[in-house]
């Protein structure tokens, strides 16, 4: 029972989530956190040119941003998201100009006129660059294996 309970928060996490670019204001490294533990799971550019990357979970916004090397986060901890996930950048969110490339992913559906059953909603896009530019924070390869239904 625990297990389920466990899994259930972290869908609801997830679906709820979105990510957050660190600002010049969160970058003082002498900079007080509080000790409340909402962790969030860090974005970080990996030290290989055109390497994928890297994640890591850290007790708080405050303390994931005083990192230097942290591009932005995403509220909940890393192990809640697949390892296969690709997160969107915050600044991608809403962008207007994709390529018309057709590499189908499964992101998240963060829209409230949607029921969905067994989880997060979930819809599939043409690419990553459209799934983030729709609105959604994180996305899979592939094409999603569940859809949304519309509530009436």
């Amino acid at each position: 029972m625990n297990k389920f309970i466990i899994v259930f928060t972290a869908i609801l996490a997830i679906s709820s989530a979105q990510t957050f670019l660190c600002e010049e204001k969160d970058r003082a490294a002498n900079k007080l956190c509080t000790d409340i533990y909402e962790p969030v799971c860090a974005i970080k550019q990996s030290n290989l040119q055109g390497g994928k990357p890297l994640r890591n979970t850290f007790s708080s916004h405050c303390n994931a941003c005083k990192d230097s090397s942290v591009l932005f986060v995403a509220e909940g901890p890393c192990e809640a998201y697949p390892e296969n996930g690709t997160f969107c950048h915050p600044n991608s969110i809403n962008n207007k100009i994709c390529p018309m490339i057709y590499s189908p992913v499964c992101a998240m559906v963060q829209n409230v006129f949607m029921l969905c059953r067994g989880g997060p909603c979930v819809q599939t896009y043409g690419n990553g660059c459209q799934a983030c530019s729709s609105g959604s924070f994180f996305y899979t390869p592939g094409q999603c294996l569940n859809k949304p239904e519309e509530s009436q």
